[in-house]
């Protein structure tokens, strides 16, 4: 009767000690998969901004080295410029 009244005894021990180490850890895992997720979202914009870094760091070179037809793209988009005898058309939601 005492040998499974100390091993009820021991098991309940265990149990009370795991529960507590679960109670004292699971904020922190909370946090931690908080913050494996907000990583992978910083990642993903890091991506994109390197991507458009590059496309840049093309369009400096491009103008660095006075590309005609660079020059001349720019201009038509950003300026609204044209050529003579060209007419631009605008289209409702254009911008």
């Amino acid at each position: 009767m005492k040998t499974a009244i100390k091993k009820i005894s021991r098991y309940l021990l265990m149990g009370v000690i795991v529960a507590g180490c679960a109670y004292v850890l699971w904020p922190g895992f909370k946090r931690y998969y908080a913050h494996r997720e907000q990583v992978k979202q910083l990642e993903s914009e890091i991506a994109k901004l390197e991507i458009e870094r590059a496309e840049l760091e093309k369009q400096m070179q491009a103008l660095e080295r006075q590309d005609p037809e660079h020059i001349e793209r720019l201009a038509r988009e950003r300026l609204h410029l044209t050529k003579p005898g060209e007419t631009i058309f605008r289209f409702k939601g254009d911008q």
